[in-house]
């Protein structure tokens, strides 16, 4: 019996991988900040829905508002 690539395609797990995604969607930098954060986003729902593919994204998003002194913190945040 020779199964389909569909289902061989179906049957594979995906392996999950969180991605960080620390964009100033508030604050001074909110406008470039934002359109960033939705490209990100746009992208990690295109790889997910590949079939194709055998990971899965899932994003893990933080706002540092512009402050250059939450970068650190919320990239340990992510990092936990």
């Amino acid at each position: 019996m020779r199964l389909s690539r569909r289902f061989f395609l179906e049957s594979r797990l995906k392996r999950n991988i969180d991605i960080g995604v620390l964009f100033s969607t508030t604050g001074p930098y909110a406008l470039l900040g934002e359109a960033s954060r939705l490209g990100v986003l746009k992208a990690v729902e295109q790889i997910n829905a590949d079939d194709a593919l055998d990971v899965r994204f899932t994003p893990i998003a933080r706002d540092p508002g512009g402050e250059i002194d939450a970068y650190p913190l919320l990239c340990e945040d992510i990092l936990r």
